[in-house]
C-alpha cells in the first residue's frame, strides 16, 4: 500500500482543494445505500480522509466511525465531524468491536492498496466488521480512468501555497502522482516532495476476491450510470449474507 501516512504533508491542502468530493458522492450513496438502512444504522467510513463524508453522514443522523492511516487527515476529520468516532489504522489491519450496517470507501481510496494480499485482507476485515445483511459500497479507478486522468501535469497556485503534480500510468498497472508543494510558513516558503501511488484492478478480479471474502450479491456499476462525468470509475456493491456465514 502507499504508506498510510502518505497524505500527512498534504492534508490541509487536500481538504481545501479536494474536500468537495463527498458532495458529489452523496446522491449516489443516498440512492443506493442510505435510503435502505434502518434509522439507527451504524456506518463505517473506511479511508475517511479529512472527514467530509463523515460530517455529512453524522449531520444526517447516522452513527459513524471513520478509519484512516493519516494522523494529519484525522486531525482535520475530528474537527469537521466532531460527532463521529475515528480510528487511526491501516485499512488492512483495523480491528473494531462495533459491527456496522454498512461500510463505505469513497474517492478511489482502495486503489492505494498496491498488492492483492492487502486488498484481500481489507475485504476480509470489512466482511467481519459488518452485521449480517450489511453492505459494502466503494469505488475504484479503472484502466480507462488512469489513461485519462493519470497522464500529464497540472498545478494549483494560491496565496500561501502552490501545488505541482506530474502523473503517469505504466504497463504494470501502477499509477503515480509526484507532488511538489510550496507552502508559506512565517514569511518563508517551504518545499515538500512526495509521491502517491495507486494500482489498477480489473473488475473481474475485484468481484472474485469479494466473493472469496464471503460477500454475495456483488454488483458493479460504471459511474456513468449515476450521471458521473468521470469515465473509468466503477462502483462496487457487495452484501454479507443475512446469516453472516463466509462462503
Amino acid at each position: 500500500m502507499s504508506q498510510p501516512d502518505a497524505y500527512d504533508p498534504f492534508a490541509v491542502i487536500y481538504h481545501q482543494h479536494w474536500g468537495y468530493f463527498p458532495d458529489r458522492f452523496w446522491p449516489i450513496l443516498e440512492e443506493r445505500i442510505l435510503s435502505h438502512l434502518p434509522a439507527d444504522a451504524s456506518i463505517l467510513d473506511l479511508c475517511c480522509g479529512t472527514g467530509g463524508l463523515a460530517k455529512k453522514l453524522t449531520e444526517a443522523g447516522w452513527d459513524v466511525t471513520g478509519v484512516d492511516g493519516s494522523v494529519s487527515m484525522l486531525e482535520i476529520a475530528r474537527r469537521e465531524a466532531p460527532h463521529a468516532h475515528f480510528l487511526h489504522s491501516d485499512a488492512r489491519e483495523f480491528h473494531l468491536e462495533t459491527k456496522f450496517h454498512a461500510a463505505l470507501s469513497t474517492f478511489d481510496s482502495l486503489n492505494h492498496i498496491l498488492e492483492w494480499e492487502g486488498l484481500k485482507q481489507t475485504f476480509t476485515n470489512v466482511y467481519h466488521t459488518l452485521l449480517p445483511g450489511g453492505v459494502f459500497f466503494f469505488d475504484l479507478n479503472m484502466q480507462e480512468g488512469y489513461h485519462r486522468r493519470w497522464q500529464g501535469q497540472f498545478h494549483i497556485v494560491h496565496t500561501n501555497h502552490a501545488v505541482m503534480v506530474t502523473s503517469r500510468y505504466d504497463e504494470q498497472r501502477l499509477a503515480e502522482m509526484d507532488f511538489t508543494l510550496f507552502t508559506l510558513e512565517q514569511d518563508d516558503w517551504h518545499r515538500t516532495n512526495f509521491t502517491l501511488t495507486q494500482r489498477c484492478y480489473e473488475e473481474e478480479e475485484v468481484t472474485r476476491e469479494l466473493q472469496e471474502a464471503g460477500f454475495s450479491d456483488v454488483k458493479v456499476h460504471d459511474a456513468a450510470l449515476f450521471g458521473w462525468d468521470q469515465t473509468g470509475r466503477s462502483f462496487f456493491y457487495a452484501r454479507k449474507s443475512s446469516e453472516g456465514v463466509s462462503g
